[in-house]
């Protein structure tokens, strides 16, 4: 899980600086991920960005994991 918020944190972050990867990101986001970052992610593994606005914030809660279940992005 370490390895997945540390990429989150570069990803959100790189978004905060470069707005055509923004843009990207909202578009197409595993596609903008894998290219920019120069990483393959699990075909099976879905990638959705959303934008927070002024009025409009977005949580994301982790997935319930049972003993033995494996997330798409490990």
């Amino acid at each position: 899980m370490a390895k997945q918020l540390d990429l989150e944190h570069r990803i959100i972050d790189l978004a905060d600086k470069d707005p055509k990867f923004r843009s990207a990101l909202l578009k197409d986001a595993k596609k903008a991920i894998e290219e920019k970052f120069d990483i393959r992610t699990p075909e099976r593994l879905k990638i959705v960005v959303v934008e927070d606005t002024a009025d409009t914030m977005h949580l994301v809660l982790p997935p319930v994991l049972s003993e033995g279940d494996v997330v798409a992005w490990t």
